[in-house]
C-alpha cells in the first residue's frame, strides 16, 4: 500500500512540480510568498533577539525565501539552491535523529520514522534535485523560447482539466 502511494507521488507530483519549478512561478505568487516570508522573518528576528543564537536561523532562511521571491536570474536560482540544500539538510538531519532515538526501537514511536521519510521524499529530495539542476545559478541560462514553452503548455493542461 505505502509502495503505491510513493509511486502516486513519485510519477504525478514530482513530474508536475519539476514543470512548475522549472517555469517559475508567477509575478503574485511570488509577491504574496515573498511578503508573508518577510513578515514571519520580522516576527522569528524580533524573538529570537532576546533569546539570541540558534533562534536566528528561521529567520534568516524565511529572509531567504524573501530575498529568492524578490530576485530574478542567477541571484533568484542561487538563493533557491541555498533554500533546497537547506530544505533537504533538514529532512536529512530529522530522520537520522529519528533514527537514532532508542524508542524508535521499541515500539513507542512507530510512525515517527514513515513521517520522516515522508517530509524527507515529499520536501528535502525535491530541493536537493533543484540545486543539482540549477547548480547554484552557475549553469547557463534556459533560453526564453523554453520557458515561455512550458508556461504554454501549463496554460494549455489547465484549459484541457477544466
Amino acid at each position: 500500500m505505502l509502495e503505491k502511494i510513493f509511486d502516486i507521488f513519485h510519477k504525478q507530483a514530482y513530474k508536475t512540480s519539476e514543470r512548475v519549478i522549472t517555469a517559475g512561478l508567477s509575478i503574485w505568487s511570488r509577491v504574496l510568498l515573498g511578503s508573508v516570508s518577510a513578515v514571519f522573518a520580522l516576527m522569528l528576528l524580533s524573538a529570537a533577539e532576546s533569546r539570541g543564537g540558534l533562534y536566528y536561523l528561521p529567520g534568516a532562511f524565511c529572509l531567504l525565501i524573501t530575498f529568492a521571491c524578490f530576485t530574478a536570474g542567477r541571484v533568484r536560482q542561487f538563493l533557491g539552491s541555498c533554500i533546497g540544500v537547506v530544505m533537504f539538510g533538514t529532512c536529512l538531519a530529522i530522520l537520522v535523529e529519528d533514527l537514532l532515538d532508542p524508542s524508535i526501537w521499541t515500539g513507542e514511536r512507530p510512525f515517527s520514522t514513515v513521517k520522516s521519510l515522508l517530509y524527507l521524499s515529499l520536501m528535502g529530495i525535491p530541493g536537493g534535485m533543484y540545486a543539482l539542476r540549477v547548480r547554484f545559478g552557475f549553469r547557463k541560462p534556459e533560453p526564453l523560447a523554453n520557458r515561455y514553452q512550458l508556461l504554454t503548455e501549463q496554460r494549455d493542461n489547465k484549459g484541457a482539466g477544466a
